[in-house]
């Protein structure tokens, strides 16, 4: 038996999609006749990006640092575009399947006072990936 050389042997690139447990219109865990959904690539990330966007810095108890820190930066105190956007930016570049922010915008009614997030991501894959975020928290 002879030992194959290392250096003829075909390169092997496995590409990683993102994977995780899907989530329902209603933000908890989607069942289809009893089983658990997984998304994945494309769907996941955006997931991912949605959840990080909305969790609360000191909310998760594992990992107390994660999430946007809505209270210490943003809540009680005058809009300010330019926070918000540097806030947002750096949740979503926490988001480990995301590799650049390739187009945020912060939609804010002055009326309501409440804001709405659209965004467009790269993700480590390559991906173009782009949602919208409502926040469910009213900024003073």
């Amino acid at each position: 038996m002879t030992t194959p050389d290392p250096s003829t042997a075909p390169s092997v690139v496995q590409e990683t999609l993102p994977i995780d447990i899907a989530l329902g219109a209603d933000d908890e865990l989607l069942f289809v006749e009893g089983d658990l959904v997984f998304t994945k690539g494309v769907d996941a990330t955006a997931q991912q990006c949605q959840l990080a966007l909305l969790s609360f810095r000191g909310e998760w108890f594992a990992d107390l640092e994660s999430g946007v820190p809505w209270y210490e930066d943003i809540l009680g105190q005058k809009f300010d575009e330019a926070r918000v956007r540097s806030v947002i930016r750096d949740a979503l570049l926490a988001v480990d399947t995301v590799s650049s922010v390739e187009d945020l915008e912060i939609l804010f009614d002055g009326s309501t006072r409440e804001v709405t997030i659209v965004w467009t991501v790269l993700s480590t894959a390559g991906q173009v990936v782009a949602g919208e975020t409502p926040i469910g928290v009213t900024i003073t």
